[in-house]
């Protein structure tokens, strides 16, 4: 942590040395540490007996956290290489986080992130609702809503909004871990040539189309197969279609939401490839045949 964040480390509270050093004063590390172990004790009350529900709790929450856990690294570790120089600003920090790969333009660590932080929510959403949700609950739920299309619309406007609300909070994030590793604050780019807006712009509206389209694709697979596991396939086969000389064209839509795309592509272009693939996809989720499988 940077020195003036120091506080925020629970190795201040672990050692008075380095808590001195944060704080520049004893007094504040045991204030904490009693009102922290009051805290605590005042919760006891509120305690079940029965840890089974607690553990089930954290089991069913550890990839949720495992997987910010990697986001924050992620960026932290963009931002902390980017914040040597004094010209960065917190936008570059943003933008160089998610600056991902294309055909030309490729190299492993903004790969690998891009795969986590995209296919991996998309991964998380099929592991923690579309399994249970086609495998379990599919064939009940279409029969209560009288309509696949209705039963699809019922779940894909709240992932939708997950969708967006993660987008927003990975910018949030960004800027914050920005600015914690000393960037400047201003609304401009210095490593980039597209003005803000545009990079702004893509990322929120071709990234949200873009992870609808992952998971609409997963969806589709899923439902043909009935068994999640085509999803995780279909997911490793995308990930492919995202090395170097693949996708020279840039029509497959696939990482489409890259900002490394703006290099060479207008961010206005790349949504209307990811509409078109959105509403393929959809017209196959609607389409009689495919409702019957």
């Amino acid at each position: 942590m940077p020195t003036k964040f120091a506080f925020l480390s629970p190795v201040c509270f672990l050692s008075i040395t380095n808590g001195v050093r944060a704080f520049h004063s004893p007094l504040p590390i045991f204030s904490i540490v009693i009102i922290f172990l009051v805290v605590c004790i005042w919760f006891l009350k509120f305690l079940d007996l029965n840890k089974k529900i607690y553990i089930h709790s954290i089991k069913s929450s550890m990839p949720i956290v495992a997987y910010f856990s990697i986001c924050v690294m992620g960026i932290g570790a963009t931002a902390r290489s980017l914040a040597q120089s004094s010209a960065v600003t917190i936008w570059d920090v943003f933008a160089m986080s998610f600056i991902g790969v294309s055909a030309d333009r490729f190299a492993y660590i903004p790969f690998f992130f891009y795969s986590v932080v995209f296919f991996g929510l998309v991964y998380l959403i099929q592991l923690l609702f579309l399994s249970n949700e086609i495998e379990q609950l599919g064939y009940y739920k279409i029969i209560r809503f009288k309509s696949l299309r209705k039963w699809f619309w019922s779940w894909m406007t709240k992932l939708m909004a997950i969708s967006g609300y993660f987008l927003f909070i990975l910018i949030i994030l960004s800027l914050a871990l920005a600015v914690c590793f000393g960037a400047n604050v201003g609304f401009s780019l210095t490593l980039l040539p597209n003005p803000l807006h545009e990079v702004i712009y893509h990322f929120l509206v071709n990234g949200f189309l873009q992870v609808i389209f992952y998971i609409s694709l997963v969806f589709i697979f899923s439902w043909i197969n009935k068994e999640s596991i085509y999803g995780v396939v279909l997911t490793s086969i995308l990930m492919l279609l995202m090395l170097p000389g693949i996708n020279s064209k840039g029509i497959i839509p696939v990482g489409l939401n890259s900002i490394i795309y703006l290099e060479d592509d207008s961010p206005y272009y790349l949504t209307l490839i990811l509409v078109a693939a959105n509403v393929i996809s959809y017209s196959i989720t609607v389409d009689e045949h495919f409702s019957l499988q």
